[in-house]
């Protein structure tokens, strides 16, 4: 039996606009996201014989969110699905209609959380089967994650705009950002690894990953701390499950050093006209390069290279988007 305890970072992404570019809706300022999901596990491992190992995690999950941004009237209307007080009439009885932008602001200035966060909790089970000395075979399940509402302290969130026609804000109203049910998708995963040679090791899993529960729609309420009532909105999504292949080998060309290669083949699981600027996650594949150097019986350097090609895509509102990622990663064991 094995047991123990890890951090890990599961997901994330963001994006930056400048005050000056189209995004900015001529707001004057610039517009932003930024999403992070962690979480701590606790795994424990149980070698049932020789030849099957099973195990299970429970992972205390935490997320975080800034998000500024900006819309036409027009566009932040078609996201309201309801209000409530105060607020809710004015923005139902058209107080928005003359402005030229309007935004939606919840920020902070730390790079590891922001400022609508939420905690919550995640598990794993699996199990491998060595079928023979050259191969393994493995599967494992993610649940879907349970974490809680997303939310900003009770007023530093804010809605603006312009209904005077100035690029100054003449409608302003501070409240609290609620994102509801955020959620990361559950997992089904399984592969299995070849020992072709006593040199030459080959690998491949395929994971089903199940976006389509999860990002149905991006849901936001705003509690107002001012005018009072809330306005909700909705930016649609209709993400779709997600199939991804991953190959690998690892070649050790002598007793200190070992060379690895990968490849990751999946499709994109947004709808090419709802995809949005400012969550353009379009990547599909990717191909990485590293290798292991053991200096010593207890030290050990492993880097790795991931190259993703740009993927072009055209929104709904005829926008393109090239998205494309370039990783370096580095890892130094020291073994006591």
């Amino acid at each position: 039996m094995t047991f123990g305890v890890g951090m890990f970072a599961q997901g994330g992404m963001g994006t930056e606009y400048a005050a000056n570019t189209f995004m900015a809706m001529g707001s004057g300022e610039p517009v932003r996201s930024e999403l992070s999901v962690g979480n701590v596990i606790i795994p424990l491992a149980y070698q049932v014989n020789p030849n099957v190992t099973i195990g299970a995690t429970l992972d205390y999950m935490w997320s975080g969110l800034d998000m500024q941004m900006a819309a036409t009237p027009m566009q932040l209307g078609s996201m309201v699905t309801g209000g409530t007080g105060q607020l809710g009439g004015a923005i139902g009885a058209g107080a928005l209609n003359s402005a030229t932008w309007a935004r939606l602001n919840f920020t902070d200035t730390d790079k590891f959380s922001g400022a609508a966060k939420a905690t919550g909790w995640g598990a794993k089970f699996g199990g491998t089967v060595k079928v023979s000395n050259d191969v393994t075979l493995g599967a494992s399940y993610r649940l879907k994650s349970a974490l809680d509402d997303m939310k900003t302290s009770a007023s530093s969130a804010s809605m603006t705009a312009n209904p005077g026609g100035a690029n100054t804000a003449t409608f302003v109203d501070a409240g609290r950002i609620t994102v509801i049910n955020f959620q990361m998708p559950a997992v089904l995963a399984v592969g299995g690894s070849w020992q072709v040679q006593p040199n030459l090791m080959l690998v491949a899993d395929v994971k089903s990953i199940g976006w389509a529960e999860v990002m149905k729609g991006f849901k936001m309420r705003f509690d107002s701390a001012g005018m009072g009532g809330s306005v909700s909105f909705e930016l649609p999504q209709n993400w779709k499950d997600q199939t991804v292949l991953s190959l690998g080998l690892a070649w050790k060309a002598n007793e200190k050093l070992t060379l690895r290669a990968g490849l990751n083949l999946a499709d994109n699981p947004i709808p090419d006209a709802l995809v949005n600027p400012l969550f353009p996650a379009t990547v599909k594949n990717h191909a990485t390069l590293g290798f292991g150097y053991q200096a010593s019986a207890t030290d050990a350097l492993n880097a790795a290279l991931t190259i993703a090609p740009s993927t072009d895509v055209t929104s709904g509102t005829g926008v393109t988007i090239a998205h494309g990622q370039t990783n370096l990663q580095l890892m130094y064991t020291h073994r006591f």
